[in-house]
């Protein structure tokens, strides 16, 4: 098994409130897009228009990829997103896209591909969940971390047969029948 390919970006972690850091390769929508882009473009220069819309659709624009910085001298409130760090490396981060065209992540399908957003987020809670229970933040977090926006949880999470509980102060989920 080869090493993953890592690029790691800042972001707010709004579930938990802390600055955190985020692999953007983990983002399993933008992979598939990206292994996609690689069977059609051959040349460089074609593949790199394509993997620049990939980055715009995931990542410009979308609050929940920002991380804002305070400056107590200005009283001024700074956002920096996650799209703006890639793009402000961006011929870096081509080359290093480009360089891992071969790495596995890239040549194998997942199987979950042609599952709607919705069934590939359930499949993932349940992964988290194992047979206990986490605290629904956590499970936010992992949701997140997969690529999914605040959005589409808030959107299907009545479809999904969970069920909230609180213990110590925190909510909880687990699997209802």
């Amino acid at each position: 098994m080869e090493a993953p390919l890592v690029w790691n970006v800042v972001y707010e972690d709004v579930p938990d409130q802390k600055i955190s850091t985020y692999n953007v390769f983990r983002h399993t929508g933008m992979v598939e897009e990206i292994r996609i882009a690689f069977r059609r473009y051959k040349e460089k220069e074609a593949f790199e228009g394509e993997l620049e819309r990939i980055i715009d659709s995931y990542f410009h624009w979308n609050q929940e990829w920002k991380v804002y910085a305070y400056s107590l001298e200005r009283r001024k409130r700074y956002g920096v997103s996650v799209h703006s760090q890639i793009m402000d490396n961006w011929d870096a981060f081509l080359d290093y896209v480009w360089n891992a065209k071969g790495h596995e992540m890239f040549s194998q399908k997942p199987d979950y591909a042609k599952r709607s957003k919705s069934a590939r987020a359930w499949e993932i809670i349940c992964d988290a969940l194992g047979t206990g229970d986490k605290p629904i933040t956590e499970v936010i977090s992992i949701l997140m971390e997969c690529g999914f926006t605040r959005y589409l949880i808030d959107r299907n999470r009545e479809k999904w047969p969970l069920v909230q509980y609180e213990k110590d102060g925190k909510l909880y989920w687990h699997k209802g029948e």
